[in-house]
């Protein structure tokens, strides 16, 4: 029976940030709109039909999300 890699204590936190930033219907709209091609925030909240601060919004809480992962993390 193979295990699953053990994670470090210090992954666990940052992972489960990520998991409850995409828990959020609206966060996965966004990433569904940019995982073609990058978008400007203009672009993204015409077709979602939000403001542009909105948006914006947004991708700052999943940029943060990203950004406080771990390199090399597995």
């Amino acid at each position: 029976k193979r295990r699953a890699p053990e994670l470090s204590q210090q992954y666990i936190q940052p992972l489960a940030d990520v998991f409850k930033v995409l828990g959020d219907p609206t966060r996965l709209r966004i990433l569904r709109v940019l995982m073609n091609q990058e978008v400007c925030v203009r672009d993204i909240a015409d077709e979602l039909g939000m403001g542009q601060s909105a948006v914006s919004h947004q991708l700052r809480i999943l940029a943060q999300a990203f950004r406080n992962l771990p390199e090399n993390q597995y």
